[in-house]
């Protein structure tokens, strides 16, 4: 079948029930109905509703929320086709939107079908695709598709936020000290303290402490007190941790409405482009902190520390520290590498050099299988947010080629 976008297949959209095609300054209008608060609190809510510890999707729980918000021939049409009503990038997209436009008036949600907020969401997923010209070259179109796919894939791909924090605590607990000596050395957890206030190992059990809230994610589910789907500030009251450390660590991972929009304000992120909630991945409100996405709550164990040391160096010593990630990174794939082998049927060989000419790196490992090799090279780069989320497929083909 010809290319589709994910959003034409996967999703139920507006003008799958209404026949029409969603206008923005409507979607806008409509949304603007809504007390600013409660649209991040729900979208928190609903993202924790359809997700499972593992990152899959939960389609029971979305079968339930089509009854709660459209009428029951329409929540029955949408159950059948399959496909889904919500989603993670859509609910992402209006909780930045609500930002963006709304204050704290609004409708009461109490109305029949959370007062029209499911037209809200539907209209939402429609407006998140946007038709981009065939590329004149191969290359063009390959970057068209790209720009289509990657917000989608990143946003809605099923993640493991166990994989995540773990992947983060292997490195940065085995693979930096040994560095410790050799050129371009960067100590990242007395740089990531001096940043925060917060020494790393306490910002990690932090995180995954926060996490643990909603290990009982079936039970947090069956709860109708919206306290249940928050970390309460006094979470971490029976730990060892200083109190102004957790404070401390409050302060650098959640932000109230107001702050958040500020963001939203100066910073005007295209629709894609959700870095000021993993920036702030919990939003604080009234003694309790509300995960937008326990992904993006992962992904802060994760990549965290890496950004926020980034910033605190100056300018000139940014492109060294990205170097001396790549040397981290390498050896953290060398022995993830040696854990997948057993030396009989598979022998891996890290940093080969050519016989004729040993100071020569052939590539960065090969794995050899009876006759066969493959050669591998590690590589990363770091994509401009216009590059990745805007959807110009040439300014993200410029940058591929860079």
């Amino acid at each position: 079948m010809p290319y589709m976008p994910p959003e034409l297949l996967t999703y139920i959209v507006a003008k799958d029930l209404t026949g029409k095609d969603t206008n923005r300054d409507e979607f806008i209008e409509r949304l603007n109905k809504f007390p600013r608060s409660m649209v991040i609190r729900l979208c928190g809510v609903l993202n924790l509703l359809l997700s499972k510890w593992t990152g899959d999707y939960d389609f029971e729980s979305h079968a339930k929320l089509a009854r709660s918000f459209f009428p029951l021939p329409m929540a029955e049409r949408i159950i059948k086709s399959g496909r889904l009503a919500f989603h993670r990038h859509q609910l992402l997209y209006v909780a930045q939107e609500a930002l963006r436009h709304c204050d704290e008036s609004g409708r009461d949600v109490a109305a029949p079908y959370w007062g029209g907020f499911g037209d809200v969401l539907l209209m939402a997923s429609e407006l998140l695709y946007t038709p981009l010209p065939k590329g004149v070259t191969t290359s063009e179109e390959w970057a068209r598709k790209i720009c289509l796919l990657l917000p989608d894939m990143e946003a809605n791909g099923v993640q493991s936020y166990l994989l995540k924090i773990v992947r983060s605590y292997v490195m940065t607990s085995q693979f930096i000290e040994p560095l410790r000596g050799k050129p371009n050395f960067f100590d990242l957890a007395a740089l990531f303290e001096e940043a925060t206030g917060v020494p790393l190992e306490v910002y990690q059990a932090l995180i995954f402490g926060a996490m643990t809230r909603f290990i009982k994610l079936d039970d947090i589910k069956k709860s109708n007190d919206l306290a249940s789907f928050a970390v309460p500030a006094t979470w971490f009251r029976s730990t060892t941790v200083p109190q102004p450390q957790i404070e401390r660590f409050f302060e650098y991972v959640s932000a109230n409405a107001d702050s958040l929009a500020a963001a939203v304000t100066e910073k005007q992120p295209v629709a894609n482009d959700f870095t000021i909630f993993r920036n702030k991945p919990l939003f604080a409100d009234v003694g309790y902190f509300f995960p937008l996405d326990v992904a993006i709550l992962a992904e802060k164990f994760d990549s965290g520390p890496f950004w926020r040391v980034h910033e605190h160096l100056a300018p000139e010593q940014r492109g060294r520290f990205h170097s001396f990630w790549g040397n981290v990174f390498e050896d953290y794939v060398n022995w993830l590498f040696r854990q997948c082998v057993d030396g009989k049927h598979n022998q891996f060989y890290p940093n080969p050099k050519y016989a004729a000419r040993p100071t020569e790196q052939v590539c960065d490992g090969i794995m050899l299988c009876g006759q066969s090799a493959v050669l591998i090279e590690y590589k990363s780069s770091t994509f401009t947010v216009g590059g990745k989320y805007g959807g110009n497929p040439q300014e993200l083909e410029s940058e591929l080629r860079k």
